[in-house]
C-alpha cells in the first residue's frame, strides 16, 4: 500500500531530470528549487503541479487537467490545487525576486507558466530519501490534513533557515492609555500587522480568530499560543503621550515567552501612519523572508482615516457603520479595504431579511468596483463577491471567489468558513468536511470553527464525531447561539432525537436566562414538530417580540400553522416572509401548496418566474441551488410539463451522484418528480430519520412528492414518523413536569 501522491502519466518524464525555469533550478528527484536569493523545498504535491505545468509552458493548463494528472482518482477539493499554486507562487518568489510572476491564473480555466524553460546539468547524485511520491504523506496542500505535518521542528538559528514555515499567532495590542480609550485603535492595529503578516512567503498565522477574541479560551498569550501550537507570538502595547500615541511591538518565542526584539514607533496626526508595514519590514528582516514586489499596501496611510474604518467595526447600528465608512474613504480615496467594507456591510441586511439580494447588491457593487481597481488582489474583496453570488444562488462562482482569497491568504478564517458553508448547498460534503478540518488545524481554540467542523461531521453521517466537536465548541463558548443550535440540529436532524434536541435548547436558555431571538425560533420549530402547539406559539411569539420579525422567524411559524391546519394564519406569514425575501425557497414552496390546491398552478410557476427571471427557463444551463431546482421543477410539474420537470430533476440526480445525509431527500423529490414512485420511496427509507420525520406532518401536501401522495407505502412510512414523534413528545412532557403547556395535536 503506497501513501501519498502518485506519478500520473507524462509526469514520469521528468523524474530524475533537472531542468532551469527562468533563474532558479528546479531538481525533482530532491523537490529542491535554488535561485539567486535562496533555496526552497517544495512538498510532493506542489512539485507535482510544478512539473506539469513546465511540460507546457507558456500554455494554459486547464484546472481539471491539473487535477487529473496530479492527483488521479484521489478525490479532493479545488481548495488543493489553490493551495498548492500558492504554495509555489511562495516558493518562487522566496528563490528568486522577479517582476514577472511566474505563474497567471486565467480565471475560471486554469494556469500558465510564464518563466522560460531550459534543460540543466544533472549535478548531484539522486537523493532516494530526499523526495519519494510514494513514500512521503502530501502535507500543507492536501485539504483536511494538519497542516504542519511534513514541518520538522526548526533549530534554534532560524534565520539561516529561509523558506522553512514558521508557525506566528498575532495578538491585539494592550490599551495602556490612562483613559483606556484605546482599545478600539489597539485591536485594530493588531488586526491590520495579522493581515499583512499573512502575505509574507515562509510564514504562517495561526490561531488567527481565537486571539482575537475578548477572553481568550487559552487564557494568557503564552498559554494561548502554546495550545495553538506556535513557534512566535507578535503582541505589544499602545498608550498615549500627549497627542501622540506610542506603540510598542514585540515578537516572542513560544511557549517560553523569550523576547527576540521589540520596536517603538510614535504615531503624529501630522506623520505618515506606517506602522503596519514598518512591522512586517522587522518580520522580513528577522527571518530573512523575501517580500512580495508585487504587494499593494492593504491598509492607508491616513491615521485619520484608519481610525474612522476602525470605528465603523467598534459600532453596531448599520447606518453609524456606513458614515465612518464613507468617512474613511472620503479621507482616503485610496483605501481599499473601507471600500470592501462599504460593499460587505450590504450583507447583513440580507441575511436578516431587511433587503433583497438585488437591492443589497445595487448598493455594494460600486464600492466593489472601487476596492478592486485598486487592489484586485486583497482576499477580502473575494469574501464578499463570494458572499453575494452565494445569496444570488449561483454557488459555482461563489466558490470561486472564496477559493480565490484562500490562494491570496491561505487560512483566512472568514474565507475558509464561507467555503466551507457554501460546499454544503452544492452538494459537496466531503470537500466541506476537508475545508473545516483545515480551519481546526489552523485554529483549535476557535469555536465557531469546531462547530462548522462537527456539523459537517454531521452531515457525513460520523455522528459522534460531530457530538465530540461540538462539546469542544461549547466548552471554548458556552453562550454561543450557533454552537447549541447545530448541536440541537444535529440532535433532531441527524438522528431523529427531537425530544433531546428541545432539552438541549432548555438547556441553553437556562444559561443565556435571557434567550436569543434565534433560539427562540429554533426552539419553537422543535416544539412544533413535536406538536406541542402552545409551547411553540409561545417560543415564536416571543421571538418576535425581541425583535421586529424577520424571514426565518415568520417562514417557522407559517410551517407551524401549515402543520396544525390553519391555512389562514399560514398564508398571511409566509406573504410577509416573501416582502422580505422574495427568493426564500421554503416560502415559495409553501406559497405553492397553497396556489396548486387551489387549482391555480400557473399562478406557482408564475411566482417563480418573478424570483428567479435568470433561472426559470426550460432551456436555460441549471445554475440555481439543489433546493431551488426542485422547487422550480415542482412547478413545472404541476403545470403538466414533464419535459421541464425531467431536466431539472435530472440535473439534481447528476449534480449529487452518490446521496449522502439529506441529499437523500433531494435525489427522493427529483425520483418523484420524474414519477418514477419506487426509486423515491428507496430514497426515502435511506435518508436520515430526522430529516423525514421533521417534514412528516408536511409530505402529504408537499408537491414535489406528489406522486406519492396515495401510495399506502408512503402513508405507511409518514405515519410510522408521526407516531415517534408522538412518543418523543410525551417523553419530553413527563420530563418536563409540567413545566410546557400541555396542548398538542
Amino acid at each position: 500500500m503506497t501513501s501519498g501522491p502518485q506519478i500520473v502519466g507524462p509526469l514520469k518524464d521528468r523524474r530524475g531530470s533537472r531542468f532551469r525555469l527562468g533563474p532558479v533550478d528546479v531538481d525533482p528527484d530532491t523537490g529542491k528549487i535554488r535561485g539567486p536569493v535562496s533555496e526552497q523545498s517544495l512538498d510532493p504535491r506542489v512539485m507535482a503541479v510544478l512539473l506539469r505545468l513546465a511540460q507546457e509552458p507558456g500554455q494554459i493548463v486547464e484546472r481539471d487537467t491539473l487535477m487529473k494528472d496530479v492527483w488521479g482518482d484521489v478525490v479532493v477539493t479545488d481548495f488543493a490545487l489553490s493551495r498548492c499554486i500558492y504554495q509555489l507562487r511562495k516558493k518562487l518568489s522566496a528563490a528568486a525576486r522577479m517582476e514577472e510572476p511566474a505563474i497567471e491564473t486565467l480565471p475560471k480555466r486554469g494556469y500558465r507558466l510564464n518563466w522560460p524553460i531550459q534543460p540543466a546539468a544533472q549535478t548531484r547524485a539522486r537523493n532516494d530519501s530526499g523526495f519519494a511520491f510514494a513514500g512521503i504523506v502530501a502535507g500543507a496542500c492536501l485539504i483536511g490534513m494538519t497542516l504542519w505535518s511534513t514541518l520538522a521542528p526548526p533549530p534554534d538559528d532560524l534565520a539561516s533557515l529561509p523558506g522553512d514555515e514558521l508557525r506566528l499567532v498575532v495578538y491585539p495590542l494592550d490599551d495602556l492609555s490612562d483613559a483606556h480609550d484605546q482599545h478600539v485603535f489597539a485591536e485594530g492595529l493588531g488586526r491590520e500587522i495579522q493581515h499583512r503578516l499573512a502575505t509574507l512567503p515562509g510564514l504562517t498565522l495561526i490561531g488567527r480568530t481565537s486571539a482575537f477574541e475578548r477572553e481568550q479560551p487559552g487564557g494568557d498569550a503564552l498559554d494561548h499560543a502554546g495550545r495553538v501550537d506556535a513557534q512566535y507570538l507578535l503582541g505589544g502595547s499602545v498608550q498615549t503621550i500627549g497627542t501622540a500615541r506610542r506603540v510598542l511591538v514585540d515578537l516572542r518565542t513560544a511557549p517560553a515567552g523569550e523576547l527576540l526584539w521589540s520596536r517603538e514607533f510614535v504615531i503624529d496626526s501630522n506623520a505618515e501612519f506606517d506602522v503596519v508595514q514598518g512591522v512586517a519590514q522587522e518580520i522580513v528582516t528577522r527571518f530573512r523572508f523575501s517580500t512580495d514586489a508585487r504587494y499593494v499596501r492593504q491598509t492607508t496611510a491616513s491615521l485619520d482615516a484608519f481610525e474612522s474604518y476602525l470605528a465603523a467595526f467598534d459600532a453596531e447600528a448599520y447606518e453609524v457603520r456606513r458614515q465612518a465608512l464613507l468617512r474613511a474613504v472620503e479621507l482616503d480615496p485610496g483605501f481599499a479595504q473601507a471600500w470592501n467594507a462599504l460593499a460587505g456591510i450590504e450583507v447583513y441586511p440580507v441575511w436578516n431579511g431587511q433587503k433583497t439580494v438585488v437591492d443589497a447588491w445595487a448598493i455594494a457593487a460600486p464600492f466593489i468596483e472601487k476596492a478592486l481597481a485598486i487592489n484586485p488582489d486583497l482576499p477580502g474583496i473575494h469574501v464578499t463577491l463570494g458572499r453575494f453570488k452565494r445569496e444570488f444562488g449561483n454557488l459555482d462562482d461563489a466558490i470561486e471567489h472564496f477559493e480565490k482569497a484562500l490562494e491570496l491568504d491561505p487560512g483566512n478564517p472568514a474565507a475558509l468558513a464561507n467555503l466551507g458553508i457554501v460546499l454544503r448547498p452544492a452538494g459537496r460534503y466531503e470537500q466541506a468536511l476537508q475545508v473545516h478540518q483545515l480551519a481546526v488545524a489552523l485554529d483549535p481554540l476557535d469555536a465557531l470553527a469546531q462547530a462548522r467542523l462537527g456539523t459537517s461531521h454531521w452531515l457525513m453521517e460520523n455522528h459522534d464525531q460531530a457530538a465530540h466537536h461540538y462539546a469542544i465548541a461549547a466548552e471554548l463558548k458556552p453562550r454561543d447561539e450557533e454552537i447549541y443550535d447545530s448541536w440541537s440540529a444535529m440532535l433532531s436532524l441527524g438522528m431523529g432525537r427531537f425530544d433531546e434536541a428541545l432539552a438541549k435548547l432548555d438547556r441553553k436558555m437556562l444559561i443565556e436566562r435571557d434567550p436569543t431571538p434565534r433560539t427562540l425560533t429554533r426552539a419553537g420549530e422543535l416544539a412544533s414538530t413535536l406538536g406541542i402547539d402552545d409551547l411553540a406559539e409561545r417560543y415564536f411569539n416571543e421571538a418576535a417580540a425581541a425583535l421586529p420579525p424577520g424571514r426565518s422567524i415568520l417562514r417557522e411559524m407559517a410551517t407551524h400553522y401549515l402543520a396544525t391546519g390553519d391555512d389562514t394564519s399560514a398564508r398571511s406569514l409566509v406573504r410577509e416572509a416573501l416582502e422580505l425575501s422574495p427568493r426564500d425557497t421554503d416560502a415559495l414552496m409553501i406559497m405553492g401548496i397553497f396556489d396548486i390546491e387551489a387549482g391555480q398552478a400557473g399562478r406557482f410557476l408564475a411566482r417563480l418566474e418573478e424570483a428567479y427571471p435568470e433561472l426559470v427557463d426550460p432551456e436555460a444551463p441549471v445554475n440555481g441551488s439543489i433546493a431551488e431546482t426542485l422547487l422550480i421543477a415542482s412547478a413545472y410539474a404541476a403545470n403538466e410539463d414533464q419535459y421541464a420537470a425531467d431536466r431539472l430533476a435530472q440535473s439534481v440526480i447528476d449534480r449529487i451522484g452518490r446521496p449522502r445525509s439529506y441529499q437523500h431527500l433531494w435525489v427522493a423529490a427529483a425520483h418523484a418528480l420524474q414519477r418514477d414512485a419506487a426509486a423515491a420511496m428507496q430514497e426515502l427509507r435511506e435518508s436520515p430519520v430526522g430529516w423525514i420525520r421533521q417534514s412528516a406532518a408536511l409530505l402529504p401536501r408537499d408537491p414535489r412528492f406528489a406522486v406519492l401522495h396515495d401510495l399506502p407505502e408512503f402513508r405507511g412510512l409518514v405515519d410510522a414518523h408521526l407516531g415517534e414523534l408522538a412518543r418523543q413528545r410525551d417523553a419530553y412532557l413527563s420530563q418536563t413536569m409540567g413545566a410546557a403547556p400541555g396542548h398538542h395535536r
